[in-house]
């Protein structure tokens, strides 16, 4: 897929970096921005929003999220990150949205390392008070260079695309 305009970057237009070498520790906290709605039945925001979000084990999932939920949705490639009754989580909008860990080495650089994915619902709409799912990325990583690869140059294509890049640690 490819955009039909240039986007400018800026100082607050900036490509994410992507790598497959790193692993985020749990309780590591990353950041998740999104225009979704900011109340259960609530409008999209009007403004991006951030927040701060902590890596769960597992465990811990299993533990705050139904059941009925878990056993569905919470697959090996799905990182389960944010807060247990603390009013903050995705909601409807934010879909799609980066979970980003700024590198150790150079904090202006970020790694994307999971995708917004979903959280659990209530009838009313979303649940604020408990972690959401994202997609690893680093699950998807070789079939996105593949793309990348093959976006910037046909001709470098290769069906195995095992690259390697340097990893610095995260936060």
């Amino acid at each position: 897929m490819k955009t039909t305009k240039n986007i400018l970057l800026t100082l607050f237009v900036q490509p994410v970096c992507i790598t497959n070498l790193c692993e985020v520790s749990v309780h590591g906290e990353g950041l998740v921005t999104g225009w979704g709605a900011t109340q259960p039945r609530g409008r999209p925001a009007d403004s991006l929003k951030v927040a701060t979000y902590p890596i769960k084990d597992r465990s811990e999932c299993l533990n705050e999220l139904p059941k009925n939920f878990t056993d569905y949705y919470l697959t090996a490639d799905k990182i389960c990150a944010g807060y247990y009754e603390k009013d903050i989580s995705v909601c409807k909008g934010d879909s799609g949205g980066g979970l980003v860990f700024s590198n150790t080495n150079d904090s202006d650089r970020y790694y994307i390392t999971g995708i917004v994915s979903l959280g659990h619902r209530l009838k009313f709409g979303c649940n604020t008070n408990q972690a959401a799912l994202f997609t690893n990325v680093k699950y998807y990583y070789d079939w996105i260079s593949c793309i990348l690869i093959y976006q910037m140059d046909s001709d470098l294509y290769d069906a195995r695309c095992d690259y390697s890049y340097p990893c610095v640690p995260f936060l």
